[in-house]
């Protein structure tokens, strides 16, 4: 299960550095699918009794399975704005993105933990840090622009000043 978890997020990566439309739909579905073996592997994982390698324990592949759930997401948003879908609801779509990839983060954040200790030599905890920050970032920005043009008189401007300031910090932090 984890074998072609790997090879549906090969498939994946493929696809959405092909371009187009049609490939980010077909690299969103592999990304899916990886993700949903991923989650399979963990449940099958947790009924083995015995030692189970660090690479395919629970953290392991909650970390996975949360990783491709946010790349098929980020696909989702790159479809959205090729379609030029509105600023809110590529506000969601990042908040969305910049979620799973926090959530990918999670069981590696704690330094003392086996996973952190398996992967310190991989980058992997700055690079989810800064996608993480980025996504949220660009969904403050997003947001503060769907905020532009809701009102004549700008009533709404305080709104999107806040929220231009949170884009900031996150680009700040990162």
């Amino acid at each position: 299960l984890f074998n072609a978890g790997v090879i549906a997020g090969a498939l994946g990566k493929r696809e959405n550095t092909a371009g187009g439309v049609e490939n980010l739909k077909t690299a969103a579905a592999a990304f899916r699918k990886g993700a949903g073996l991923f989650a399979t592997a963990k449940e099958v994982a947790s009924k083995v009794d015995g030692a189970i390698s660090v690479d395919i324990g629970p953290d392991s592949l909650t970390m996975m399975e949360q990783l491709y759930l946010g790349h098929a997401q980020r696909c989702f948003y790159e479809k959205a704005v090729k379609d030029n879908m509105k600023h809110a609801i590529l506000a969601k779509l990042c908040g969305g993105v910049a979620e799973c990839y926090a959530q990918a983060h999670t069981p590696i954040a704690n330094p003392s933990s086996d996973l952190a200790k398996h992967v310190k030599q991989v980058s992997w905890s700055p690079l989810l840090t800064m996608e993480m920050l980025f996504f949220k970032a660009q969904s403050h920005l997003h947001y503060a622009q769907s905020l532009n043009g809701e009102s004549e008189v700008r009533t709404q401007l305080g709104k999107e000043v806040a929220h231009m300031r949170k884009a900031l910090e996150q680009e700040e932090h990162g």
